[in-house]
């Protein structure tokens, strides 16, 4: 399963990442966390849902690149947005997940 730890207390959180770095297959994930980011910063707190981030910003990518509908899943100080990846199945070693932590002041 391919992870991506972004931790909310990050500086410079109101700059474009550098796509170039990150895999094409996690770059529609990687702009769902990073408008989690943004949330964040404007609000103090984890968006509640996918659709608290859609409303944030409708031009967030709702799917990834083999049009598997982005999901979340909040448990404590995290939120993890995830896809099913290549294989369609949620679960397995190709799912995409980005994991969203809040700071220690949260």
């Amino acid at each position: 399963m391919a992870t991506l730890l972004i931790p909310v207390w990050l500086t410079g959180c109101d700059q474009v990442p550098e796509t170039s770095d990150v895999p094409t297959e996690a770059q529609s994930i990687t702009q769902v966390a990073y408008v989690a980011l943004l949330f964040r910063s404007e609000h103090n707190r984890l968006p509640e849902s996918m659709d608290e981030i859609l409303e944030y910003d409708e031009t967030t990518p709702q799917t990834d690149e083999w049009d598997n509908k982005f999901q979340f899943d909040r448990q404590d100080d995290e939120f993890i947005v995830y896809s099913a990846g290549p294989d369609q199945q949620i679960g397995t070693e190709d799912d995409l997940r980005a994991v969203l932590k809040s700071s220690p002041a949260e």
